[in-house]
Parts: C-alpha cells; structure tokens; sequence
C-alpha cells in the first residue's frame, strides 16, 4: 500500500498526502493520510482544521 500511495498521492517529491472526506445528511467526516519512512499515517488532528 505505501508504494501506491506514494505513486498516485504525491504532490511534489517527497510529500505524498490524501485528504478524503465524506457528506451523509449533513454531517461531514474527514481523513488526512500521509507517507512517513514507509508507512502511511492518518493524521488524527490537522483534516478538522481543514
């Protein structure tokens, strides 16, 4: 998985990040994923502030 992340998730080289979010009934919930040493992390805090 890092490796596709990091293939279709890259803004620049060396920043691969996914902001995802969804709408049901008027109540939104929002993801932020990035790449770190290999891994992907979802970034618990910072998609509320977006």
């Amino acid at each position: 998985m890092p490796a596709w992340f990091t293939r279709h998730a890259t803004l620049r080289p060396g920043r691969s990040i996914a902001y995802v979010w969804h709408q049901d009934g008027g109540v939104a919930t929002a993801r932020l994923f990035f790449e770190q040493l290999g891994s992907v992390i979802e970034d618990p805090g910072s998609a509320c502030a977006n």
